[in-house]
């Protein structure tokens, strides 16, 4: 499979300004669902979706490029380390 979708993980309720995201298929993932809302109302041109960085909800290989600013410092280690294996996968 392509690696098709650019993902930002932990998006936060900011513009998407400050992604470094490239153009083309954006989805900005958090796990507040109130956060996502305004992120997306903020971003409508982006893709929402509210889920787990230890468990995303993509094919295997179906992310191209990944930012996950400020992400890994609120989880634990385990956490962590499953939000990478996720990434990686």
């Amino acid at each position: 499979m392509c690696r098709e979708i650019n993902l930002i993980i932990g998006c936060g309720a900011v513009d998407s300004s400050r992604s470094s995201v490239p153009s083309g298929l954006k989805v900005a993932i958090d796990i507040d669902q109130e956060i996502i809302e305004t992120f997306h109302r903020r971003n409508p041109e982006i893709l929402a979706v509210c889920a787990d960085a230890t468990h995303l909800p993509f094919a295997n290989q179906s992310i191209g490029r990944t930012e996950a600013t400020h992400v890994l410092e609120h989880l634990t280690k385990v956490e962590s380390s499953m939000a990478l294996c996720e990434i990686d996968r």
